[in-house]
């Protein structure tokens, strides 16, 4: 069975996955790949600082104490973001 947390990042990966295929092959523009923290984060995502992505693409870039940022999904902290394993 799996567990919420389970289910949680399950579906944050799918939705990630479904819109790099839809956001592929289109021109970038003044939009790059940023960073929060350690995370790298590919356009088309972005973090809500760059405002360069659509709020669903967006990520939050938190302190999360002693200047400390991590990108967070919702509530949901993103480890990791890869537009080739989705």
């Amino acid at each position: 069975m799996t567990s919420h947390r389970g289910l949680t990042t399950t579906t944050l990966c799918l939705a990630i996955a479904i819109a790099a295929e839809l956001l592929a092959g289109r021109a970038e523009g003044q939009c790059q790949n940023t960073k929060c923290g350690d995370v790298e984060i590919p356009y088309p995502f972005s973090t809500s600082l760059d405002k360069c992505a659509a709020s669903a693409f967006e990520f939050d870039c938190n302190d999360t104490g002693n200047g400390v940022y991590k990108p967070f999904y919702g509530n949901v902290e993103v480890l990791s973001v890869s537009l080739q394993l989705g």
